[in-house]
């Protein structure tokens, strides 16, 4: 039987910083970027006065007094006064199992490894007497295992980000090819 102490750091460090940096590596980069909406930006608005259901559609124009969405199973483009918008929700994609089981794998080895740090060593001489740095192992491996199937059971879904109204604007804009275009931008 190996018996060791936790004696140095720099055997869990090792394979824990590599952890991290692969926890960091899949988490979602922040959105404090300003944003230009174009033409078929994926919408989900709030509009009251047509029921509590969002209206989910694709941007077709926008202008300070009304908005133009392409929706799903509407035959006709639908018109919907600014006004009458009470919530304005951009399209970030869809997630996937795939990221949420990556996800999952580095944050159950990190609280696993952290877990098994915490542990520390069995006192010598005990029966099947482990160091810290197997229990942070033993522990990071069954995390890994455990944070995988529940990221993995996490239905994907869509990633909406929520913009105030009064920061949405149309602006028109010179184009490089011919013509005009609409630039719409979203201040933070």
């Amino acid at each position: 039987m190996r018996t060791h102490s936790l004696g140095s750091a720099r055997g869990y460090c090792d394979w824990l910083a590599p952890c991290l940096i692969a926890i960091l590596a899949v988490m979602p980069a922040s959105n404090l970027r300003g944003d230009e909406l174009t033409p078929g930006s994926r919408l989900r608005l709030s509009v009251p006065s047509l029921g509590r259901a969002p209206v989910v559609g694709r941007l077709q124009s926008l202008d300070s007094q009304s908005l133009t969405l392409v929706v799903e199973g509407q035959p006709s483009p639908v018109v919907l006064s600014r006004q009458d918008v009470t919530r304005f929700d951009l399209s970030r994609g869809r997630r996937s199992r795939g990221k949420g089981a990556l996800i999952g794998l580095g944050i159950g080895t990190a609280v696993g490894a952290l877990a098994g740090i915490i542990h520390g060593s069995d006192p010598p001489g005990t029966f099947l007497a482990f160091s810290a740095a197997e229990y942070a192992t033993g522990f990071a491996l069954l995390g890994a295992s455990v944070g995988a199937v529940v990221g993995l059971a996490v239905p994907p879904g869509e990633r909406w980000e929520t913009l105030p109204l009064d920061r949405v604007h149309a602006a028109t804009a010179s184009s490089s090819r011919r013509g005009a275009a609409l630039a719409i931008t979203v201040s933070f």
